[in-house]
C-alpha cells in the first residue's frame, strides 16, 4: 500500500519465486540510492550498519531519515557499538524523536574504557554485526560491502574504498526484514536511552537535530547531488526495468553466534 509496493509488487508477481537485483558498482549512485530510498519511504525505514561516521555522508543519510520520520515514517536503526564512540548523549537525543529508535548491538559494558572489555571479555567484546541493511516500506533492500561514512562513497578527499551494493525487490526483501527483526529483537540490541543517565526530552532531540544541521551547513559533498537524487526519485520505472531477476536467497549470521 505504498508508492514503493504498487511500483515493484507488480514485476514480482510477474516473476513467481523470483527478485529483482541491480548492483551499485559506483559509490555516489549508493548513496543517491539511500537518500532517495529514506526521501520516498512512507511506512517505515530499517537501516543495520557496522560504521555510521558522523561525517558529510553520515550527516546527509541521517538527516533524511529524520525527516522521514517528521513525515511519520517508522525508524529503526541497529549500530554496532564498536565503532560509534562517545556518542551515546547525541544518539539518544535522536532517539527521543517519536518515530525514531536507535540501538546498540553487543555495547561495551565500560562506555569510555572499551580497552579493559577487550581484554577481560574478549569472546564477547569481539562478538560484532558487520550486516549492511537499508530496507525502505519492506519493498526494496540495499545490501552489501558499504558502511555509511565518507570512504565508502566518493566523499573522502585522501582515499576510498572500493565496495559493492546490492539492491534488490521482491520476495527478497521480505527474508531481509526477517534476518534484521532477528538482530532487533535479539538479547544483544540494546536502545541508547540506556547509556545515559536522564531520558532525552524531545526538545533534547530538536536541539540536537539543529546541532547536526548547523554543523551540515559548514559541509560540502565533492560532487552536486540533490539534483540527481530528485532525478532517481523521478524515473522510478527505469530502474525497474533494469532489475535482473532471479532466485535469490539471504545467508546470515545469526546474532547470537
Amino acid at each position: 500500500a505504498t508508492t514503493l509496493g504498487r511500483l515493484f509488487e507488480p514485476a514480482a508477481a510477474a516473476h513467481p519465486g523470483e527478485s529483482g537485483v541491480l548492483y551499485m558498482r559506483y559509490g555516489r549512485r549508493a548513496l543517491e540510492m539511500r537518500l532517495a530510498l529514506a526521501d520516498l519511504a512512507e511506512r517505515s525505514l530499517d537501516l543495520q550498519y557496522f560504521i555510521w561516521d558522523a561525517d558529510v555522508s553520515g550527516h546527509l543519510l541521517a538527516d533524511r531519515i529524520i525527516r522521514a520520520a517528521d513525515r511519520g515514517v517508522r525508524v529503526r536503526v541497529l549500530l554496532d557499538d564498536l565503532s560509534i564512540v562517545d556518542r551515546d548523549t547525541a544518539i539518544a537525543q535522536l532517539s527521543a524523536h517519536p518515530n525514531i529508535e536507535i540501538r546498540a548491538f553487543n555495547p561495551f559494558r565500560p562506555r569510555s574504557l572499551r580497552w579493559t572489555a577487550l581484554i577481560s571479555d574478549f569472546s564477547s567484546a569481539t562478538r560484532r554485526s558487520h550486516n549492511k541493511v537499508m530496507i525502505a516500506d519492506n519493498a526494496i533492500v540495499i545490501v552489501g560491502g558499504r558502511n555509511i561514512a565518507d570512504h565508502y562513497f566518493g566523499v573522502h578527499g585522501d582515499s576510498n574504498y572500493r565496495d559493492l551494493d546490492t539492491l534488490a525487490v521482491g520476495p527478497v526483501v521480505r527474508d531481509a526484514s526477517a534476518v534484521f527483526d532477528d538482530f532487533w529483537n535479539s538479547p544483544f540490541a540494546v536502545p541508547y536511552a540506556a547509556f545515559v543517565d536522564k531520558a532525552p526530552t524531545r526538545a533534547d532531540c530538536d536541539a540536537a537535530i539543529a546541532q547536526m544541521r548547523a554543523k551540515m551547513a559548514s559541509e560540502q559533498l565533492p560532487y552536486p547531488i540533490d539534483e540527481q537524487v530528485d532525478a532517481m526519485k523521478g524515473n522510478l520505472m527505469t530502474l525497474r526495468d533494469a532489475l535482473v531477476w532471479a532466485p535469490v536467497r539471504v545467508l546470515y549470521d545469526r546474532p547470537d553466534k
